[in-house]
């Protein structure tokens, strides 16, 4: 398993600490183990090795390039362990991590210790141990079978993320800061009584679970002798660790690795609506492209009476399990100008999870709270909403222009206004003006998949002239394009037979369903037609001899559909403008050329008679189009070669430009290492913590097909059979 890097390029860290490496006499053969570590995986090159002064210590030290200071005693004294190297190396309060010979480091050890000790405001901070008998990570101290890393990783993955109160400073390593610690020492004899003193003074001594340090091969006191009994029951009956400690302990045992190790990167929280489709799909290839930052997914979960009547935070795109979730008090119609309980959610998200930007797909069931955190926030235009109720910015045609009084009438008149009924017009007029108010703000930047997009919105909205939207093409997932691309070689093995013609998604009205179902008659008469995943609108073409219709398929069975189909054309009707259409690029990825209206993202991508044909969205025009194809085939062959020199856009090259495209920061916050390499990806644990949840209620999206709630359902049951140690074991697959 790959070794992750410390840190992402980009900004630099504020770095105002130094790493204190200690080595006594009988730590000599340890050393080189210990540097090579932190020279790896530390955030600081400001490194001190505080020695003492033998001469193999000396040799040893001379191999490496970092100052070395020689005062440490050859011995330290029986519970004299921290007296002796803060006093030789006379310590006067500046933040340091102290590490010991022969204890090792995870990636970015030195940030996350000091990100817990600057929230905390303690006088120290100490990790998680292998073999102290306080802060051991085990059932019982021992010698660990698995990394350092895969520990840590398993570790971040178990973790409350919190820090408690010690009684003492671990010996192996510790982060230290505070002018405090020159009169500790000045009135202790000992570590015993330094640790009492600053028991005494009320300066907190802690440990947190965020961050493990393998020190077995150190040698090391533990408790102190003299502890409050009450101190002593609570450690040994309530400890912090130990709800982690047995599990930890069978997985070092089983020497089993976390499913992947995950660099300290910055948060980003996307905010997507719970519909699925294009936006669906957006979302899923997002995150996968993105090497760049840890994503987290909120979306509402509500019915058409309510869109918003739950929050649910997801760990990625599958949103599968949610994180934790919240039940809203008020549950939001639509999209809310304020809403208290959410910006309430919404703060805690942002500090519990350490969010750094935000990129809104959405503002469905949400409130435009969102737009007011001052984070860095991109939102990307899939669509015309909230400042087109319909969403899809077309009341008869496409419209340039929308007043208050053509709003109303759209409201009152527009059959693609289906989805938000309950709201008021007055409720509309707010939020258009509250939502092209808020965009304006310096750290909002807009971003749409075409040009089209830009030039509807800068005609739609005159004072957003003076706002950039940028223009950022979506791109497919790898492992989709990869098979799609392997049918770009194979053209279709029929040349003289009937024109075999594919058309890709939903057949609802305004994605050309009734276009097709005029087209039909007279298309079936020289074409067989393919309906390749139109669900529940494509059943009214059941029965019709030259049309076959797969209602659903799974994305990664595409490539084996069109193998199957061996089509030589797609067919994209949309009469309302698509703001990119991905069925578009899928097509393309498979080598196949494309008859389309000529409305939206189509005309912005389509060269017609090169990589396609652009037709107006009328029965006559297509036709037109279809039969002149039928009756040269060779247009055909010329636009698959003009197809095959196109490259597939990824979803990483996509993510690449939206981090091209980030607000730049003067310094990377700490914040960032608190809780860092976390990916909520822990195959043994999946609790969803849930307020407010009513009796009988649970995480369920009222608004998925009863399929999909069922498929999750029996994988809950299985890895319920799997994983619960109290059912026998005839049930279990493992």
């Amino acid at each position: 398993m790959q070794t992750p890097s410390p840190i992402s390029s980009g900004p630099t860290l504020m770095i105002d600490w130094q790493i204190v490496l200690v080595a006594f006499e009988k730590d000599v053969k340890k050393l080189d183990a210990t540097i090579e570590r932190l020279l790896s995986h530390s955030l600081t090159k400001d490194i001190l090795i505080l020695a003492s002064d033998k001469p193999a210590l000396r040799e040893r030290c001379a191999r490496w390039d970092i100052p070395a200071q020689y005062s440490l005693p050859n011995h330290y004294p029986e519970s004299g362990y921290w007296q002796s190297l803060l006093q030789s190396l006379n310590y006067r309060g500046k933040r340091t991590l102290f590490i010991r010979a022969g204890a090792l480091v995870p990636t970015a050890w030195d940030g996350r210790l000091i990100a817990t000790l600057e929230e905390s405001s303690a006088l120290a901070v100490s990790p998680v141990s292998a073999q102290h008998n306080l802060l051991t990570l085990f059932s019982a101290p021992r010698k660990p079978l698995l990394s350092v890393d895969a520990l840590d990783q398993w570790l971040v993955e178990y973790a409350r993320g919190e820090s408690f109160d010690i009684p003492l400073l671990l010996e192996s390593a510790a982060a230290l800061q505070g002018e405090s610690w020159v009169q500790l020492l000045a009135n202790s004899k000992n570590d015993a009584e330094l640790f009492l003193s600053a028991h005494e003074l009320g300066l907190p001594l802690l440990a947190t679970d965020q961050l493990y340090v393998d020190d077995s091969a150190v040698q090391m006191s533990h408790l102190p002798d003299k502890l409050p009994l009450a101190w002593k029951e609570a450690l040994s009956e309530s400890h912090p660790l130990m709800s982690i400690r047995h599990a930890m302990t069978e997985l070092d045992s089983k020497q089993e690795a976390p499913p992947s190790l995950c660099n300290c990167l910055p948060v980003r929280l996307h905010v997507v609506h719970s519909w699925g489709g294009g936006m669906g799909r957006w979302i899923e290839d997002a995150v996968e492209g993105d090497s760049k930052h840890q994503n987290l997914v909120l979306r509402p979960l509500g019915d058409w009476g309510a869109f918003g009547k739950r929050l649910a935070l997801y760990r990625n795109a599958q949103m599968d399990r949610p994180i934790k979730s919240w039940l809203l008090s008020q549950p939001i119609l639509s999209t809310t100008a304020s809403h208290y309980q959410y910006r309430q959610i919404l703060a805690e998200i942002v500090r519990e999870f350490k969010v750094e930007s935000l990129m809104v797909s959405s503002l469905i069931g949400q409130s435009l709270d969102l737009l007011r955190t001052a984070l860095p926030t991109t939102i990307v235009c899939h669509d015309f909403y909230p400042f087109c109720p319909p969403l899809v910015a077309t009341y008869g045609e496409p419209c340039t222009n929308c007043d208050p009084k053509r709003l109303e009438a759209c409201l009152a008149s527009n059959p693609n206004h289906r989805f938000f009924i309950q709201e008021t017009t007055e409720h509309w007029k707010n939020i258009r003006s509250e939502f092209v108010e808020l965009v304006l703000q310096a750290n909002i930047r807009l971003v749409a998949p075409s040009k089209s997009v830009v030039k509807r919105y800068h005609s739609l909205v005159p004072t957003w002239k003076s706002k950039e939207i940028e223009i950022i093409e979506h791109g497919l997932n790898l492992a989709l394009s990869n098979n799609l691309a392997k049918l770009r070689s194979k053209s279709p093995t029929l040349p003289n037979a009937r024109l075999r013609i594919v058309v890709l998604g939903s057949l609802v009205t305004e994605k050309g369903g009734d276009l097709l179902a005029e087209l039909i008659p007279k298309l079936g008469q020289f074409a067989d037609i393919w309906l390749i995943g139109s669900g529940e609108s494509g059943r009214r073409f059941s029965g019709i001899s030259s049309v076959t219709v797969i209602e659903f398929y799974e994305r990664e069975e595409l490539a084996l559909q069109l193998t199957n189909v061996q089509a030589e054309i797609g067919l994209l009707l949309s009469i309302v403008p698509e703001t990119f259409s991905y069925t578009l690029s899928e097509l393309w990825a498979a080598g196949i050329p494309v008859v389309a209206t000529d409305v939206g993202a189509f005309s912005d991508r389509l060269k017609d008679g090169k990589n396609g044909w652009l037709v107006t969205p009328e029965v006559t025009a297509i036709l037109r189009r279809l039969v002149l194809i039928n009756e040269s085939r060779t247009i055909l062959k010329n636009s698959r070669a003009f197809i095959g020199e196109q490259a597939t856009r990824s979803s990483q090259m996509m993510m690449d430009d939206y981090h091209e495209l980030e607000l730049p920061k003067d310094c990377i916050p700490r914040k960032r290492f608190f809780l860092a390499r976390r990916q909520y990806n822990n195959p043994y644990k999946s609790v969803v913590i849930t307020t407010q949840q009513p009796a009988g209620d649970s995480n369920i999206d009222y608004q998925l097909p009863f399929l999909k709630v069922l498929s999750e359902f029996l994988y809950y049951a299985g890895h319920k059979l799997n994983y619960s140690p109290r059912l026998p074991k005839w049930p279990r697959r493992k």
